[in-house]
């Protein structure tokens, strides 16, 4: 529905119709870089979240998708990418006026969510479960199958990607989903909704409430027929989802908040390593749980590190996201702009030096906040404030330190978990695990490399969504059953 201004209103999309909310209600979203609203947004409640699960519960237990074979359901999956792919112009400017994301990123995001449909659909012929020799006439074996009703919560810094990376697993093994994405970027995950229906997804299957966590997000968590909790966004959120879904005794998987470092030894090339940290800052503005935020520097090379790292952050293009020379767009929010000058004077009066930014550009609107970097000399990397949370802006600190044997162990014990990486490395990224709720990445330079920048760079970018979705195909959609007879 369209208003008499142009502004689109944007139903929710329920049983494999778009209706509006039980209340009528409505919330606007917004172009986070000229603050203009661009659409209208059902504003679900309980009674929408309940509409919305019995329609995913009669699609799971009397409809055709999970009883569908592997090849049928693959088909489908794979339309699904191939409609992206045809769209990925325009579907990349819809997640530009929503997010804020510069067009470059929000086409590759696009190209991404079509990979990953492609991928899971790859995998529905391959969910086998196993035969286990027993002594006595026996018979031990498993069967994988689907949970069945699958709620899933996502953020708003990679809209239709963290939408793509919970509906394609959850979809490959036979659930049906109940999908909820963040207030501040809902049309995207909308409309590919629609294009699941489009693709032949059965009605039903793919259902998307738009509406605040606290009410939506909850009601799903503590629904009797939700089956599984998938969650993207802060730490605290995701120790609440635990809370609300212990009451039903929910699979719950969670993926939280991260701040991660750049490790740069004195025999790294500098060119590459600082173009590389400037990659991982600023991509996506910094609003990523990948982000690496932090620098820990060799203090024999740290000034020249900083001197050329400063002069290159000066000269990044700020711009409007839609214009495809823009390297900086704006921050998603007005509340996240906020949050993020907050930091920058928080660490000023702990005696920080500001060395660039930490302020609105010149003319920039009131919600918007283009870059605000801080950068720390001589902090603890454990001092850093915003760790609990998923993402917080394009903000960068750094830290010196004597590499082995030096006054810093951190730097040894995280170069140890950079585990087969050797001398020859130039870059490689490489999760160190994940405690409580913290995931750790680390980069080494090297001056050898096997790739070119560009290479090491996209593989960069996609590496958390790859390795991600490697390990998902049975936690995220299945779980294994035993039987014995």
């Amino acid at each position: 529905m369209t208003t008499e201004t142009g502004i689109r209103t944007y139903g929710l999309l329920i049983d494999g119709q778009f209706v509006p909310a039980a209340s009528g209600e409505t919330f606007p979203t917004y172009n986070p870089a000229t603050n203009e609203v661009i659409g209208y947004v059902a504003r679900a409640n309980r009674e929408d979240v309940d509409r919305a699960v019995r329609a995913a519960r009669r699609a799971f237990d009397e409809g055709p998708w999970g009883h569908m074979t592997p090849n049928e359901r693959a088909r489908r999956l794979r339309r699904v990418a191939e409609i992206l792919r045809e769209r990925v112009d325009e579907l990349a400017r819809l997640e530009t006026l929503n997010c804020g994301k510069i067009i470059v990123e929000s086409r590759m995001d696009i190209l991404a969510a079509a990979n990953c449909f492609d991928y899971y659909a790859n995998l529905t012929g391959q969910i086998w479960g196993e035969t286990i020799p027993m002594n006595g006439p026996l018979l031990d074996y498993t069967v994988r199958e689907p949970y069945g009703v699958c709620g899933q919560i996502i953020p708003w810094n990679f809209p239709i990607l963290m939408a793509a990376w919970k509906l394609a697993p959850a979809l490959a093994a036979g659930n049906t989903v109940v999908l909820k994405p963040a207030s501040y970027t809902p049309i995207t995950a909308l409309v590919l909704g629609q294009t699941c229906l489009e693709a032949g997804i059965p009605e039903g299957v793919v259902n998307v409430v738009t509406g605040p966590g606290s009410e939506v997000g909850a009601a799903i968590c503590e629904h009797p027929l939700v089956d599984k909790i998938a969650f993207t966004g802060e730490t605290e959120t995701g120790r609440e989802i635990l809370r609300l879904s212990a009451g039903t005794i929910k699979k719950v998987s969670l993926e939280l908040g991260g701040k991660s470092p750049n490790i740069v030894f004195p025999d790294a090339d500098l060119e590459e390593a600082v173009n590389g940290s400037l990659f991982a800052i600023f991509t996506n503005v910094g609003q990523r749980c990948t982000a690496r935020t932090r620098l820990l520097l060799h203090e024999s090379i740290h000034d020249q590190f900083m001197d050329l790292f400063l002069h290159k952050a000066s000269a990044l293009r700020i711009g409007d996201p839609l214009d495809e020379r823009t390297q900086l767009g704006p921050l998603v929010s007005r509340r996240q702009c906020e949050r993020v000058l907050s930091y920058v004077e928080r660490a000023k009066a702990e005696g920080a030096a500001l060395r660039l930014g930490g302020k609105r550009p010149d003319g920039a609107p009131a919600r918007e906040l283009r870059r605000a970097d801080d950068f720390r000399r001589g902090a603890a990397p454990d001092d850093d404030r915003p760790r609990g949370s998923l993402r917080s802006g394009a903000r960068r600190h750094s830290v010196p330190h004597r590499g082995r044997g030096g006054r810093d162990r951190q730097c040894d014990d995280l170069r140890a978990r950079c585990h087969d990486l050797d001398e020859r490395h130039q870059a490689g990224a490489s999760p160190g695990g994940a405690d409580q709720g913290r995931q750790h990445q680390h980069q080494l330079s090297r001056r050898q490399s096997t790739g070119g920048p560009l290479r090491r760079l996209q593989a960069e970018r996609y590496r958390a969504g790859t390795v991600a979705a490697r390990a998902r195909p049975l936690h995220a959609g299945q779980e294994c059953r035993r039987g014995v007879e």
